[in-house]
């Protein structure tokens, strides 16, 4: 791949309004990805048809005050960090809290879309429910894609810090067929996948991610760019602002 730093503008039509983005690569290459960090919105509710009263929170840790919604954002954006650094071309679907955000789940994959993302990986906690019972990292793939198969290996690959539960398919869920999944699957495109990084209510787990989530994000960012680009990234690579796009609603005006 070239490493000429190359720069584009995307404009995308979302509710009527044109969106503009901008944003640089140091690969030649045209492939983005999608990261989503899982909970933090506020959605409407596919069965009552209403906005839900608060923004989701995701599962809660053990202290009774830390939630997933904000675990998910915090490794995200060390993902985020060592995408931006090797290359990737990337955006978020929240950068925070994120309220009236649209139909549940529908509004991150319509946001992928948008942007025409090819790759979509959201990432979320795991919770056994019972404190410190299990532990471990899971890595989720839509039954039969084979490229959601490969891109959902990738990830698993580079996992250190956690033992690895292994890479499974939607069917291995307590809500079988994971709706991100099975939605980005129809769209034909290069790869989705849905981490469970380690167990929220597992006080020691919860503590590595806490003081070691850029070793996390660089390791999940590690086997995008493997599978993408089929080799390692540059050892320790100096950090660009090489993202595309930052977030949908809070982009400056060209």
């Amino acid at each position: 791949m070239s490493k000429v730093l190359k720069a584009e503008i995307t404009k995308v039509e979302t509710a009527g309004i044109q969106q503009e983005f901008y944003g640089k690569m140091l690969d030649a290459s045209p492939l983005k990805v999608m990261l989503d960090p899982g909970h933090g919105d506020q959605y409407i509710s596919k069965k009552t048809g209403k906005l839900i009263a608060v923004v989701d929170p995701g599962a809660v840790a053990n202290d009774g005050k830390t939630y997933e919604k904000d675990i998910t954002l915090l490794v995200c954006n060390s993902i985020k960090k060592y995408l931006d650094a090797f290359g990737v071309a990337n955006a978020m679907t929240r950068t925070g809290d994120l309220k009236n955000a649209g139909k549940k789940l529908e509004w991150r994959i319509q946001k992928a879309l948008d942007v025409a993302a090819d790759f979509f990986l959201c990432i979320h906690v795991d919770a056994a429910g019972v404190p410190n019972k299990a532990a471990g990292t899971s890595v989720f793939y839509c039954k039969g894609d084979e490229k959601q198969q490969a891109f959902a290996q990738a990830i698993m690959d580079e996992i250190t810090l956690f033992e690895k539960r292994g890479v499974k398919d939607d069917t291995q869920t307590q809500h079988p067929r994971l709706y991100v999944l099975r939605e980005f699957n129809k769209e034909k495109k290069e790869g989705a996948a849905l981490v469970e990084l380690a167990f929220l209510d597992n006080d020691k787990e919860l503590k590595i991610i806490q003081e070691q989530h850029d070793q996390i994000g660089k390791e999940i960012a590690t086997g995008v760019y493997k599978h993408i680009f089929k080799k390692a990234p540059a050892e320790t690579p100096k950090e660009q602002k090489s993202s595309f796009f930052i977030d949908f609603f809070q982009m400056p005006k060209l």
